[in-house]
């Protein structure tokens, strides 16, 4: 008996709860959902762009070590022999190559908005794969 008072008086104390708080909101009108929504817009625009010069600065940053690595091995198959040269030279026209690509590519991505720069992110994520992949297979060789 007790727990049925109990659960009687929680549900009551539930129910005013509930009509106190309808009875304190206020209608929204059109104009609320327009404000919302442009608030909305311009904080997803906003964090688009702060991931947008996120990525270019992440990007930059590889490319520049990418640049580092390409000038050290330049360096060390000045000490080899002619055809080792000859072969790590292809190498790394190779590999100044795809580092050319990229640092087009996020020129280009400086420039694009919205949607256009998703797309060219998955470009530039698939030719920084490349560029890696190309720089281990040049250093595996010449070591």
């Amino acid at each position: 008996m007790k727990r049925s008072v109990g659960f009687i008086l929680l549900v009551s104390a539930l129910t005013l709860l509930v009509f106190a708080g309808c009875a304190e909101k206020e209608d929204t009108t059109a104009e609320d959902v327009k404000k919302e929504t442009k608030e909305a817009v311009e904080t997803a625009r906003a964090y688009t762009e702060e991931q947008r010069a996120k990525y270019m600065a992440e990007m930059m940053d590889k490319l520049e070590s990418y640049e580092e690595q390409i000038n050290e091995l330049e360096m060390e198959a000045r000490d080899t022999g002619d055809e080792a040269r000859m072969a790590m030279e292809e190498r790394l026209q190779t590999l100044r190559d795809k580092r050319d690509d990229m640092s087009e590519r996020l020129d280009e991505m400086r420039s694009a908005g919205g949607d256009a720069w998703m797309e060219m992110k998955k470009g530039m994520d698939k030719a920084m794969d490349e560029m890696s992949k190309a720089y281990e297979k040049a250093a595996a060789e010449f070591e």
